[in-house]
């Protein structure tokens, strides 16, 4: 018995220092990524929210005030802008450019016979696509399908195409 226990020691006291060692690692690591990390948020500087541009938009407060008694209201003509903005971005609208259209053909349309689900078979510059409602290929989105015609979206753009008798 007392042979069998000595070997136990000679592999027990290995495997307590190494875990003991792995657990003193682990929080020795952790607390150096915690200064660090606090070190790194030191030298970063803010960022600064105020613009140098002023705004110009004009806020007329003449509405009642909440908190005071029941109808009263300040008088148009005691209203004084009290802030004057002015804008920071101005944004020009961008003309409409026409969009270019792909050939397309319909082949066919598909319906389930057991549910009105319908889908569409349809050529897009020559390559064949087996579409349904709210499927995509090459950048056209089919909106809308029924037995006889298939809405088709590009951009901003929609193009209805029926099938040919």
């Amino acid at each position: 018995m007392a042979l069998q226990s000595k070997k136990s020691i000679y592999l027990l006291v290995p495997l307590v220092i190494i875990v003991w060692g792995l657990i003193a690692y682990k929080i020795i690591n952790y607390t150096r990524d915690d200064t660090a990390k606090s070190t790194l948020t030191d030298v970063i500087p803010d960022k600064k929210t105020t613009t140098d541009t002023p705004l110009s938009d004009t806020l007329m407060l003449n509405y009642s005030d909440p908190f005071l008694k029941r109808g009263s209201t300040t008088r148009p003509s005691e209203a004084k802008p009290s802030l004057i903005l002015k804008n920071a971005f101005t944004s020009t609208p961008s003309p409409k450019a026409k969009v270019q259209w792909p050939a397309i053909s319909l082949r066919c349309i598909i319906q389930n016979k057991t549910t009105t689900y319908y889908t569409a078979n349809i050529m897009i510059n020559n390559k064949e696509y087996l579409l349904s409602k709210g499927g995509m290929a090459d950048d056209i989105i089919i909106t809308n399908i029924d037995h006889r015609s298939i809405t088709l979206q590009l951009g901003t753009e929609k193009q209805t195409i029926k099938i040919k008798d």
